[in-house]
């Protein structure tokens, strides 16, 4: 694990440095850019409660600003759109 230590104080910094190392990675793991699966479903829900609110912007819109896959989000809009229509 590489700390770096910052000058005049006692502070390390792995955290900051693993999220820099995913964060340079050009694979996307977007699990890994939250701290818990539980932070990852809640940015999913908010992205999906918004997705289904504005319908005119774009998903890739919103799945980028919460870091989850595009893909996920348009069939989870989908199903929730579909479920809205047959009740």
């Amino acid at each position: 694990m590489l700390f770096i230590t910052i000058p005049n104080s006692n502070i390390k910094c792995s955290r900051i440095i693993k999220k820099l190392n995913i964060v340079l990675n050009s694979a996307p793991n977007y699990y890994l850019l939250h701290e818990t699966k539980s932070d990852y479903n809640r940015a999913f829900l908010q992205a999906r409660q918004e997705a289904l609110d504005d319908p005119g912007e774009k998903l890739a819109f919103y799945a980028s600003i919460y870091f989850i896959k595009e893909d996920t989000l348009r069939k989870s809009v989908y199903r929730a759109k579909n479920i809205k229509i047959r009740n």
